[in-house]
């Protein structure tokens, strides 16, 4: 996987964002958002969403953004977070989900950590 950024603006492929324009921090979070498009189920999803959850690192107080905030058809929201399996051990991650978990249950929300299959 190389880091690249992609913009993608108002066009076929993200009718269910509510911005013209969505930013992606990687190709598979570009393929993501194209199977949140694909999905009957979702009513709408963004990266847009400016959700920072306060983490604990070495005594210190961090931010992390999530990749994805989506909503169903069924009213329920769900927040995503893309990462290769090589960092689901890696403990600042560890810290992050952990704080992520907690924040969305606090909210009703569910927090989920998808390994895209081209990391796999």
């Amino acid at each position: 996987m190389t880091d690249r950024t992609f913009i993608i603006t108002d066009s076929d492929c993200i009718k269910k964002t509510p911005y013209n324009f969505e930013i992606f921090d990687s190709e598979p979070e570009l393929n993501y958002a194209k199977y949140l498009e694909e999905n009957d189920d979702v009513l709408k999803w963004t990266k847009h969403h400016k959700i920072q959850i306060t983490y604990l690192w070495n005594g210190e107080k961090h931010k992390y953004e999530p990749d994805f905030l989506i909503e169903f058809k069924d009213g329920h929201k769900e927040i995503h977070e893309l990462k290769g399996p090589v960092w689901l051990k890696d403990e600042l991650n560890k810290a992050k989900y952990n704080a992520a978990k907690k924040w969305c249950e606090e909210r009703n929300i569910i927090y989920k950590l998808i390994v895209p299959e081209s990391s796999q």
